[in-house]
């Protein structure tokens, strides 16, 4: 909302929680005095309100003022148009008939600490409405601070130990309200103080209290860049908090802070006691053979699982030894399993398990494997060597029409893949096939005839051998 630039006898409009609006007049004494610096800093912070109808930059010449002001910057800002100069020592600035007369707003910058009641009394006297004045060095406040206190001027009083001509502004900094001394808050530097100064024009937390302002050690720091700008505020909300919570904030924070740190620092206790108790200090040769022990453990157990649901193929199949329960199976297996691929594997540098080059699986059965694989094939075949057939109701009864070429039967078939005869690939199926198809089937599956002589090779076969 952009304020009508009216003369009103009301000094200050509130447009926000932290924000109040002056308007009319302001004055800046104090500054223009030395070659060394523009002092502009001030004059471009008043007049960025937006809201002032008149800056006047009082100073010994305002010769000299103009040649620091009236610059590129100050008319592209539109800083000319509101600039005014007058000119005069700090005593006719607080005469009766001074140019203070028509000042709203006063921000008397590095005034004499001797100074300080005669200037509370020049700006009550003038009618100003809002008055900041920075001191450098220790001053007794009690008696301005008496003078003011029934009257309708804000006043901020704001205390420096030392100007830092060369830092610039931004430099994280603190406010406190208990110093004894100004030695006691160091340097800061000039632009920080006079943005506090000018702030605190449209800060209602800055009204009528005195402070002095103190560099941010390394936790101010942290707090200031971490709790405070890194939330996305702005250089007024960062300093409407300081000045609300003064040297609480920081106290506040440094006790959460080494609450924390205690916190962490017996959570890291705990953990290193538990890790204590956890530690293997046995010699590293035992404690590689335990993790073999255990990675074979796991290895021959997958072995033994993909048996158990291999013959679980078997269900509803008179099978001698067909075990239902998975940990049954497994506590009549998993030992033997162990014991006997103890010798065929091998560790590699992770000692994580491995078949041997010259084992594995396609090379090597377990012996309950191979029983296993001995049954379902006199299954297959029945115990009197006979074929069998499905009835549909889960079992089996002889083949009475063996021998029938014309007539068809449910015959269990073994299909092998190309990994031929690995536990698990021994997939049992129905296929329907007629006697002489399945003999011929098995004879050139096995490569025997029922004879025993060797049959004729399978055309596949054959053609493979030609290509080579």
């Amino acid at each position: 909302m952009k304020l009508e630039k009216k003369t009103k006898e009301i000094f200050v409009e509130r447009i926000g929680r932290n924000v109040q609006r002056p308007r009319g007049t302001a004055l800046v004494s104090g500054m223009l005095e030395t070659m060394e610096r523009t002092d502009q800093f001030a004059f471009d912070t008043l007049h960025n309100f937006d809201c002032f109808e008149k800056i006047i930059a009082y100073s010994p010449s305002s010769s000299f003022a103009k040649k620091r002001l009236l610059g590129r910057s100050a008319r592209y800002s539109g800083l000319l148009d509101v600039l005014d100069f007058a000119e005069g020592s700090p005593e006719d600035l607080i005469s009766a008939d001074g140019p203070l007369k028509d000042v709203n707003s006063w921000l008397a910058f590095e005034t004499n600490p001797l100074s300080v009641v005669a200037n509370a009394k020049a700006a009550k006297d003038a009618g100003v409405k809002h008055f900041a004045m920075v001191v450098v060095g220790s001053a007794d406040y009690s008696a301005a601070e008496e003078i003011l206190k029934d009257s309708e001027v804000i006043y901020t009083f704001i205390t420096l130990g030392e100007i830092d001509d060369q830092g610039k502004e931004g430099t994280p900094f603190l406010i406190n309200y208990n110093f004894t001394d100004a030695s006691e808050l160091g340097k800061v530097t000039r632009d920080d103080a006079v943005r506090v100064a000018v702030e605190s024009f449209v800060i209602p937390g800055a009204s009528n209290v005195n402070f002095g302002i103190m560099p941010a050690g390394n936790s101010g720091k942290v707090y200031i860049k971490e709790i405070i700008r890194e939330k996305g505020g702005s250089r007024r909300d960062e300093i409407a908090h300081l000045i609300d919570g003064g040297e609480d904030v920081m106290s506040k924070y440094l006790e959460k802070m080494e609450k924390l740190e205690a916190e962490y620092k017996e959570a890291k206790r705990l953990r290193a006691e538990e890790r204590a108790k956890t530690v293997d200090n046995r010699p590293m040769e035992v404690r590689v053979a335990e993790r073999r022990e255990r990675g074979l453990i796991y290895f021959a157990e997958g072995r033994c699982i993909t048996n158990y649901e291999r013959q679980l193929n078997c269900e509803g199949r008179d099978i001698t030894g067909y075990i239902e329960d998975k940990q049954e199976y497994l506590d009549k297996y998993l030992n033997t399993t162990i014991d006997q691929m103890r010798p065929i594997v091998e560790y590699d540098t992770f000692n994580e398990v491995m078949y041997k080059e010259d084992k594995g699986l396609r090379q090597f059965y377990l012996d309950y494997e191979w029983e296993q694989t001995l049954k379902e094939v006199a299954w297959e075949e029945g115990d009197d060597g006979e074929l069998t057939k499905s009835n549909g109701d889960g079992e089996d009864e002889p083949d009475v029409s063996e021998g029938d070429p014309g007539e068809k039967v449910k015959r269990n078939i073994p299909l092998y893949t190309d990994d031929d005869r690995m536990p698990g690939v021994y997939l049992p199926m129905d296929v329907e096939f007629n006697s002489k198809q399945s003999d011929e089937w098995n004879e050139r599956m096995s490569g025997f005839k029922k004879d025993g002589t060797p049959s004729d090779m399978p055309e596949w076969v054959e053609s493979k051998e030609k290509d080579e």
